[in-house]
């Protein structure tokens, strides 16, 4: 959306966003984060750890055991590899 004004104008709108879009956007900062883009990296790292810290504990209980134990593992994997 594009909007040109002198003066000062409020704006108020909806947009609808679907989460894949968004997690497939953080997919494709990774995907091209090499290099002298690491900043690109770390803002959609940014993203979905504050992704993770948003989760209600009744939505983490309520996710399989066998899909927890999936996300723990990959979780530790990646943790060792930033110390």
């Amino acid at each position: 959306m594009r909007v040109r004004a002198c003066k000062t104008v409020d704006l108020d709108f909806e947009v609808d966003i679907n989460i894949n879009d968004v997690l497939a956007e953080c997919v494709e900062l990774f995907d091209t984060a090499d290099g002298e883009y690491w900043r690109q990296a770390v803002s959609a790292l940014d993203l979905t750890t504050r992704v993770l810290g948003c989760m209600s504990d009744e939505a983490i209980a309520s996710i399989p055991e066998y899909v927890k134990k999936v996300i723990r593992e990959r979780l530790m994997a990646q943790a060792a590899r930033y110390d």
